[in-house]
């Protein structure tokens, strides 16, 4: 394992146990489409819908413990982890972000290949990389506006990937975690294979996370 690698497979692994114990015990987490996941290799996209700051984690936390797909690596928003104050700041935005593996995108650039380009080199080394293509947190729960990262990364690199629908985790506060009457689920959705073939990568990413929408309605 390449030393870069190192620090967010242990930091990951470490905080997957106690993470688990937390979600089973105050919330009611449920993990779906696993079968989605066998034999696949890196590298993967996860894009995810955006619902809470757990997101990351519930992602994560969704795989086993030592998957053969760890360690997750994230896109993460330059211009949001500025826009933190406090201590947040040296969680989100500091060392301890970097080491677990979040990547910042460089906005406004107009140049996919220059803002992606960590999370570009990521992939070409079989990385599995989370992505909310949002860009931000949905503020109703339902999928918003989706940007062009995923369909560029897909587009030129041509990775697995993995659609992951989150349920259930907007609004969570403390009183909802002490009552313990959330319900989160994720759920492992299958790469569409159809209308991808655009130069268009909006169009592309929107295409993929619309197996989201898809599901809802089952």
């Amino acid at each position: 394992m390449k030393l870069y690698k190192i620090v967010p497979f242990i930091l990951q692994a470490l905080a997957w146990p106690p993470t688990l114990l937390f979600l089973k015990f105050f919330i009611h987490f449920e993990v779906r489409g696993k079968e989605n996941l066998k034999g696949l290799k890196g590298p993967v996209i996860f894009a995810s819908n955006h619902v809470s700051e757990l997101d990351p984690i519930l992602v994560r936390a969704a795989l086993p413990m030592l998957s053969r797909l760890s360690p997750m690596f994230y896109v993460s928003r330059k211009n949001y982890l500025d826009s933190i104050e406090g201590v947040r700041k040296h969680i989100y935005g500091g060392l301890f972000f970097k080491a677990w593996g979040a990547y910042p995108s460089i906005s406004g650039q107009k140049d996919y290949a220059i803002s992606l380009r960590h999370h570009i080199n990521l992939l070409k080394d079989g990385c599995s990389l989370c992505i909310f293509p949002e860009g931000k947190m949905s503020e109703t729960g339902e999928l918003g506006e989706v940007h062009g990262g995923l369909g560029y990364l897909y587009s030129e690199l041509a990775p697995n990937i993995i659609i992951v629908n989150i349920e259930g985790a907007l609004s969570i506060d403390v009183q909802s975690l002490l009552k313990r009457k959330k319900y989160i689920s994720v759920t492992f959705l299958k790469n569409p294979a159809h209308n991808l073939y655009t130069n268009n990568y909006r169009d592309i990413a929107i295409n993929l996370m619309s197996v989201i929408k898809t599901n809802e309605k089952k």
